[in-house]
């Protein structure tokens, strides 16, 4: 089951991800960042991991697929919020080398200078 809590504040859209990302639930997601971008568009996205609890690596290739379409060339991925093993399948996967890292979502401000 994965549950999507969505803001958008000050030009970036954050999604708020609870419960598992993996093959079963990343059509939930790559829908919720479609039609968020057909509707509004988006230039800056912050995904926070903080409350989900397994991902692999359907998950992890849906958000890089989402950006590369979407976002890259004209906005920023943020990512925030894992830890324990989340953390080490981020770590390891090429996520990591297309996202910013922040600490927190307050943070996201300082990193596109809002």
């Amino acid at each position: 089951m994965l549950n999507i809590d969505l803001e958008y504040k000050r030009g970036i859209l954050f999604l708020r991800l609870n419960g598992t990302l993996n093959n079963k639930t990343s059509c939930i997601l790559k829908d919720a960042i479609e039609k968020l971008v057909n509707k509004v568009g988006i230039k800056y996205l912050l995904i926070n991991f903080e409350k989900l609890y397994k991902i692999d690596n359907n998950g992890i290739n849906t958000i890089i697929n989402s950006y590369n379409k979407y976002i890259k060339g004209n906005g920023k991925l943020m990512i925030c919020g894992y830890h324990g093993n989340i953390k080490v399948d981020i770590e390891n996967s090429k996520l990591i080398d297309c996202a910013l890292k922040t600490q927190n979502e307050l943070n996201a401000f300082n990193l596109i200078n809002i």
